[in-house]
């Protein structure tokens, strides 16, 4: 039953976990692998390889030294102030905290909304995508 679910777990981890085609691809080379591995060196060891591909393609990913958080508000226009008080509590929030949560230091990055949320929206994508927010406040 275990080598079952762990060569389950490698063909899906090999082709790729979002689609089942690419599962079943990934299962048909692991089957592949597996019988060139057995030819050359044995039978018995055919097991292991579905493990070796799962420790191969499984590495851990370096977690950030500091965890950056965007806050949204309006920080323009009729509701500035709000801004200006969300960006002052903030701030007041990470020095209480001693500028880091979990050994790991806090960068904080306002996002004016502008107070349209098409525009709220875009500034979040681009902030997760190309700066580095990992959280997010609202």
């Amino acid at each position: 039953m275990l080598d079952t679910l762990l060569k389950g777990f490698a063909s899906a981890v090999l082709g790729g976990m979002t689609t089942l085609v690419g599962a079943a691809i990934g299962g048909y080379i692991l089957g592949i692998i597996e019988n060139l591995f057995g030819g050359y060196v044995s039978l018995e060891f055919k097991s292991v390889v579905a493990f070796m591909i799962t420790l191969m393609l499984i590495q851990p990913i370096p977690a950030a030294d500091t965890v950056v958080i965007g806050a949204l508000s309006a920080f323009s226009g009729p509701y500035a102030s709000l801004g200006e008080d969300t960006q002052r509590g903030s701030n007041y929030a990470v020095e209480e905290a001693g500028g880091k949560v979990l050994g790991k230091s806090i960068e904080l990055m306002f996002i004016d909304t502008e107070v349209k949320p098409g525009v709220a929206a875009r500034k979040v994508r681009e902030a997760s995508q190309s700066k580095g927010v990992t959280a997010r406040k609202q």
